[in-house]
């Protein structure tokens, strides 16, 4: 199942009180790139991993959802491939919310 969840800003980490996130070390907002998409109007799509092993689809600037659980970049990738053509990325060096951002402009 994907959660939806909502970002105040581009270090929060969902379930976390304002408190919590202040402590929260850098790498905890960190997102590996796993898989890409371009569409017709040349906007980018991606699906990302976070540090414990939960995927995201990052669109439109912002995470849309997360699913937890082993394998879940794949999985969700499954869940999308009927909507788009993905592509796989090798894994490489983590990026922020705003690399992402940067990244799909």
């Amino acid at each position: 199942m994907i959660v939806p969840i909502a970002w105040r800003d581009s270090h929060a980490v969902s379930g976390m009180r304002s408190e919590q996130r202040a402590m929260t070390p850098l790498a905890l907002n960190q997102y590996i790139i796993r898989y890409r998409c371009d569409d017709r109007r040349g906007r980018t799509a991606l699906i990302v991993e976070d540090p414990s092993g939960a995927a995201y689809l990052f669109s439109g600037g912002s995470l849309q959802g997360r699913l937890r659980g082993s394998n879940a970049s794949t999985r969700l990738h499954k869940r999308l491939a009927r909507l788009a053509q993905w592509r796989q990325v090798p894994r490489v060096a983590p990026y922020s919310i705003d690399g992402l951002r940067q990244m799909t402009r």
